[in-house]
């Protein structure tokens, strides 16, 4: 007996969990609109409620696949998430646009989500009604004809007022002309002059050349590392102002020492010592070598590069004209002056012709 009321309790423990499973996951489906006349658009938005921790995939369509027979999904939106219960549970929406071309009343199909992997139906079904647009075809001749373009029985004179302001423009342009010739300064010229090329950005296009040597003989691998240490030197000297270079070695880790740590004056050292091997002991290098050298070159120009000296705006400097130009300049400033003069004579005495015959 008591074998039997175990399994009972046991079954109903199961149905009740299963049953709450499925109350986890609830999609439902709306209309915007339950009535639209033929080639209107309806919006069907699918809810769907799961748990946080639940994969959901809505149905996907592409522009003019078919929902049910006749009528036509026009876009799909994107989805929307909504978390509730303290972020437990998540509201998931998404919206179609759907249309129809053919009058009728649809019954639209149930919604199939994917959730986790397995298929949920919408709880409710929706349907549609499209209908036609009522035209009367029997009594044609109460439509009313195209209206004719018709004339107007005026001008507007607000032209006038704005074909007055044209002249003032060469009018101020004649002033500034005549104040300018008047004047006994100097005419000048504003050039703008562009900064130098940083030595950060220098260095790092010198460097990318170096990647492309490839050291066959000897000379190729002495000729790299002299390349190199130009590359370090003429970084120096732009960096710092520190003379570097036809200064050796020593020297120049001597003029470093106020400027850098222990750490990359080591680094230095190290790379300088190689070369000089190279270049004068006719020391060997590998490949291997070779790449350390050209990532502690790089390693150094990135720890000690000045964004201030990489963001120099153009200097704008003040040129005065030679007596040439100065001489053509005034020749250009007369013509200037003398065609501003008739222009704005000319369109004075328009425009008084105009209001002449328009309010005279």
């Amino acid at each position: 007996m008591r074998k039997y009321i175990r399994r009972i309790l046991l079954l109903g423990v199961a149905i009740i969990s299963v049953s709450s499973v499925r109350a986890q996951v609830i999609v439902d489906t709306k209309l915007d609109r339950a009535q639209i006349l033929i080639g209107e658009q309806a919006e069907l938005t699918t809810t769907v409620s799961a748990n946080a921790r639940q994969r959901v995939e809505f149905p996907t369509y592409a522009a003019s696949d078919t929902l049910t027979a006749g009528v036509e999904v026009v876009s799909c939106g994107s989805v929307d998430t909504t978390f509730l219960n303290d972020g437990k549970r998540l509201k998931l929406t998404r919206r179609y646009q759907i249309t129809s071309f053919d009058s009728a009343l649809y019954t639209l199909p149930r919604l199939e989500v994917l959730v986790d992997g397995k298929p949920y139906q919408s709880r409710t079904q929706l349907g549609l009604k499209v209908s036609t647009v009522p035209v009367d075809t029997v009594h044609v001749d109460q439509y009313a004809p195209p209206f004719t373009v018709t004339e107007t029985p005026f001008v507007w004179q607000n032209r006038l007022l704005l074909l007055s302001f044209l002249p003032w423009i060469f009018v101020i342009l004649l002033f500034l002309c005549a104040i300018r010739l008047t004047s006994k300064k100097p005419i000048v010229r504003k050039i703008r002059v562009k900064p130098p090329v940083p030595p950060y950005k220098q260095a790092q296009e010198a460097l990318k050349d170096l990647y492309s040597i490839k050291c066959v003989t000897e000379e190729d691998n002495k000729l790299f590392y002299m390349r190199l240490t130009d590359v370090l030197r003429g970084y120096i000297q732009g960096r710092y102002g520190f003379y570097a270079l036809e200064k050796p070695t020593s020297e120049i880790l001597d003029g470093m020492t106020e400027f850098v740590d222990a750490a990359q004056l080591e680094s230095l050292r190290s790379l300088f010592t190689l070369a000089d091997r190279v270049k004068f002991a006719k020391a060997s290098s590998s490949d291997m070598e070779r790449k350390r050298s050209l990532e502690a070159v790089a390693d150094f120009l990135e720890a000690t590069r000045d964004p201030e000296m990489e963001n120099v705006r153009p200097k704008v400097i003040t040129v005065t004209l030679s007596g040439r130009k100065q001489r053509a300049a005034r020749v250009a400033l007369w013509c200037g002056f003398c065609l501003c003069l008739v222009c704005s004579v000319a369109l004075l005495g328009w425009v008084g012709v105009q209001i002449y015959e328009v309010y005279l």
